[in-house]
């Protein structure tokens, strides 16, 4: 063989050497691209996945607080509703301030606190039916 031949043969087998490295590269790309796409489903499945049962809880917790939130104001309406009013001793009080403003008087008097005799003017209702 002669030197010619033998680097035609070395420039051939370099050439093959070059396409195997780029069909390998162009394989390997195609593969990265591959396990990319897959992953990346992957990553939206779970995330979907995570996103609506944290959407799920938090309409969970809406639902619980609004919940809540009604029962403390039935509870708030039904004892304003089972409180009993002394109209005569507001009637009094209020009279006693409108007349006592209306007297000109600069001067104001701190409201007397009153004998436990005495009904309040808005008694709960547990307290009224301890009295009774």
């Amino acid at each position: 063989m002669e030197d010619s031949d033998v680097l035609r043969r070395l420039l051939k087998i370099e050439a093959e050497a070059a396409a195997l490295v780029k069909d390998a590269a162009a394989e390997a790309s195609k593969r990265i691209a591959e396990a990319e796409k897959q992953n990346r489903r992957r990553y939206d499945d779970a995330y979907s996945a995570e996103a609506a049962a944290l959407e799920e809880k938090y309409r969970a917790d809406i639902a619980a607080v609004k919940s809540a939130y009604q029962r403390q104001l039935d509870d708030f309406t039904g004892s304003l509703n089972v409180m009993q009013v002394n109209n005569e001793r507001f009637s009094q009080l209020f009279e006693s301030l409108l007349f006592e403003n209306a007297g000109g008087e600069e001067k104001k008097e701190p409201i007397k606190k009153t004998a436990k005799a005495e009904a309040p003017l808005f008694a709960p209702a547990y307290e009224a039916g301890r009295e009774q």
